[in-house]
């Protein structure tokens, strides 16, 4: 992967995250000042912006590379998401909550190191649809585990 790919990726992944603090912050400000105030709309219309740059980003990036390949990508977004909501929104941290992060981050790591060294491929070390079987599993298994875990703390609100 070139550095310029890898630099969209990374500019696609902040961009949604960004927008989805954005978005966060203009909510709760209606909350107290409704839907009708400069302050909520001009927010809103800069996290749909942020989210705008992330999706063309993002199509951008499909024409050149394998969704299975981009997915662990956007994986990253929650934890993202999750330090940047403890740190901007002075969100708590608990236990459970970080749990599921770092068993969502073992899932991206997963992934990415079971696409396989395309050298070897190409000799017939790896079987394709072995490959392809086992990566969506793993991931699977642990992208809903984490998930399960952040649920629960949504639950609890």
């Amino acid at each position: 992967m070139s550095f310029l790919a890898f630099f969209f990726i990374v500019v696609s992944l902040l961009s949604f995250v960004m927008a989805q603090l954005v978005l966060k912050r203009a909510m709760e400000f209606s909350a107290k000042s409704g839907f009708r105030n400069a302050r909520f709309i001009s927010r809103v219309v800069v996290g749909v912006a942020l989210m705008t740059i992330s999706f063309f980003l993002t199509l951008g990036l499909l024409q050149r590379f394998d969704l299975s390949y981009l997915y662990p990508f956007q994986g990253l977004s929650v934890i993202f998401i999750t330090l940047m909501a403890a740190v901007v929104l002075k969100e708590k941290l608990n236990s459970r909550l970080i749990v599921g992060t770092l068993l969502i981050s073992a899932g991206v790591a997963l992934v990415s190191i079971s696409q396989g060294r395309p050298e070897l491929r190409e000799r017939g070390g790896i079987n394709r649809a072995n490959l392809l079987e086992t990566r969506q599993l793993n991931f699977g298994m642990i992208e809903f585990a984490g998930e399960a875990l952040l649920e629960t703390r949504v639950m609890r609100r």
